[in-house]
């Protein structure tokens, strides 16, 4: 076989497997974004990254622990009475992803029961409101 004919064949074998790689990508189900309103979410960073400045000046840190088929969470006591919501985010299928009001008990904690939820890796957000000051907190936890 000539250098001509190899070339073509070369050229060829690339153009079917290239053909054959879009045609799978097209067929993918399972694409997710990271989230619905991702531009919506980039536009309001600024404010995010304020009030992740605000939970880090904090007394103490948030502590999140994630024991058997429960998560706990404990706020500092500056946080008592605070107002806000609890977000688990699958990142491998946003479908999963579930969304708790904040409801802190007399000692400032609150556990979640999480035994219905999938195994694997979740990141933990946090969005919460004391005497008109927003907070917000992100810690990645293995289920």
């Amino acid at each position: 076989m000539s250098w001509g004919k190899k070339i073509i064949v070369l050229y060829m074998s690339f153009v079917i497997f290239m053909s054959y790689m879009v045609y799978r990508a097209m067929q993918q189900k399972d694409i997710y974004l990271v989230s619905k309103d991702y531009y919506k979410e980039e536009l309001d960073y600024e404010s995010t990254i304020q009030k992740m400045q605000n939970a880090k000046d904090l007394s103490e840190e948030v502590e999140i622990s994630s024991v058997d088929s429960r998560v706990n969470f404990l706020f500092p006591q500056e946080c008592a009475g605070s107002t806000g919501n609890i977000r688990l985010f699958r990142p491998s299928n946003a479908n999963f992803d579930i969304s708790y009001p904040l409801n802190l008990n007399s000692e400032n904690g609150q556990t979640l029961d999480v035994e219905k939820l999938p195994k694997g890796l979740w990141v933990v957000k946090l969005n919460w409101k004391k005497s008109g000051k927003d907070y917000y907190l992100e810690q990645k936890i293995t289920i």
